[in-house]
């Protein structure tokens, strides 16, 4: 009643928390909700809710992106050059192709892990280091001292792999379909160089509470959910040796340099100064490999048709954004 704004056109919103994407749509064809937005958009969700009579649906690209991290304390992943080699060697264009393009034409691999392509100020960063290049991949992992083996895949001169299959293991969220697509693609990515890769998936309660912040990982595999603040980005990738402003950095991935460029970009209120110098930060996690940005995520929204104002917000904010205009027509 003391609400400062217009009051609401609805006089309550009910929210119901549906853990397993597969069933919500069958919770809209039963009448038990008006709206939908899975975690993680998928071919076999669309076709459904598509198909549900009176119903609205909406796939745009979000403020979200898939991507793979290189945990640096493996003594192999702490090479430049064979962080450098494994992006060579990922198809993300088949990722797409597979797994987003069915959704929305409108998604092309990521070349900025800090604006996102529907931002102002988004720049190719990458100075063409997310190519898919096998032979280069393969000419890499060579000069960092791999022979090829008999059975067509590397094997290190030195380190906990000496003579044996160089092998890393992947690892993201248990049950989650695109997520496992992506890994498989990987998987047979990795095979075509020589690089052999296990997958080793756990809940998201133990990826995230314990895997990740410990750093019990080679490379894992999850998207970052992000808001239109560009300075959030700092704790994931400023050096990890900070752990006051630095603890999503889980990779023990430093570089002084970035560092640097954060302190100068947050603590600057000219934006296009910023936009330069986050676009700066980018080139040089590109060059260093830091991580590997694979494709922005498409977010899908499906709703009664007989509600209206609905305008989905592709930020960390969510839909519900202008809930307070939301009506019945």
């Amino acid at each position: 009643p003391h609400y400062w704004g217009p009051p609401g056109k609805l006089s309550k919103i009910v929210y119901r928390f549906i853990l397993d994407d597969s069933q919500q749509p069958p919770a809209v064809q039963n009448g038990e909700v008006n709206m939908v937005n899975p975690v993680i958009a998928s071919i076999p969700f669309l076709d459904t809710v598509k198909s549900i009579p009176n119903f609205k649906v909406s796939v745009q690209p979000s403020l979200e992106f898939q991507h793979f991290d290189f945990n640096e304390a493996n003594p192999y992943l702490a090479q430049a050059s064979i962080r450098h080699a494994i992006a060579y060697g990922t198809n993300r264009q088949e990722m797409i192709a597979r797994i987003v393009t069915p959704l929305t034409n409108k998604i092309k691999p990521l070349q900025n892990r800090l604006i996102m392509p529907t931002e102002a100020g988004y720049t190719d960063t990458s100075h063409g280091y997310g190519a898919f290049d096998p032979a280069k991949a393969k000419q890499l992992l060579q000069r960092a001292g791999m022979t090829m083996g008999p059975d067509g895949y590397f094997h290190p001169k030195s380190g906990p792999e000496k003579g044996q299959d160089f092998t890393l293991n992947v690892s993201t969220t248990s049950g989650v379909d695109v997520r496992s697509e992506i890994e498989q693609l990987f998987q047979a990515n990795m095979k075509a160089i020589g690089v052999k890769i296990n997958i080793q998936n756990y809940s998201a309660n133990t990826l995230f509470g314990t895997i990740g912040p410990k750093g019990e990982f080679d490379i894992i595999e999850f998207a970052w959910v992000i808001s239109p603040f560009r300075s959030a980005n700092q704790s994931i990738y400023c050096s990890y040796t900070d752990t006051g402003s630095c603890g999503n950095n889980w990779d023990h991935y430093a570089n002084p340099k970035v560092d640097s460029l954060f302190t100068q970009a947050l603590g600057t209120l000219n934006q296009t100064q910023a936009t330069a110098l986050y676009n700066q930060i980018d080139g040089l996690l590109w060059s260093d490999m830091a991580t590997l940005p694979l494709f922005q995520d498409p977010d899908l929204y499906g709703w009664s048709s007989n509600y209206g104002n609905i305008t989905p917000n592709n930020s960390n904010v969510g839909i519900t954004w202008n809930a307070n205009q939301w009506g019945l027509q």
